[in-house]
């Protein structure tokens, strides 16, 4: 899956609202339909990307506000410094929870597919006791 199409979306939704917001300050337009953009952000990228890297890794990813978990263990922290550029970017936590890279620009799946097997294979190991 190639989140873009997604953060394109979510781009272009976030800079209507911010233009329809503008233009009415000015007293151009009547005024605009709130747009929450945590609410677009879930709805547009986060819920997406946590059924698909669901269904292809196995485990049991979801959301929780710009936590993602799997197995219940949060794994990665997404942030949207400006939702209105399309621009996303995560960063991966250890065992422990802790941030363990830098910020990195999200431009598909791959690399958090495979964080997740790595993840969740560590995690399966240190149950069984053999880490």
């Amino acid at each position: 899956m190639n989140i873009k199409q997604n953060l394109g979306i979510l781009a272009q939704r976030i800079s209507r609202s911010r233009n329809a917001t503008r233009t009415f300050m000015m007293g151009l337009n009547p005024m605009p339909e709130k747009v929450n953009e945590s609410s677009l952000i879930q709805k547009l990228v986060i819920t997406p990307l946590c059924k698909m890297l669901s269904s292809e890794t196995g485990a049991n990813v979801s959301p929780r506000i710009f936590w993602l978990l799997a197995n219940g263990k949060k794994f990665a922290i997404l942030s949207f410094p400006n939702p209105a550029n399309g621009r996303a970017f995560i960063q991966y936590l250890n065992r422990k929870g802790q941030v363990c890279t830098g910020q990195i620009e999200i431009r598909d799946i791959q690399t958090i597919r495979d964080y997740i097997k790595e993840f969740t294979t560590t995690e399966n190991n240190k149950d069984n006791g053999k880490e």
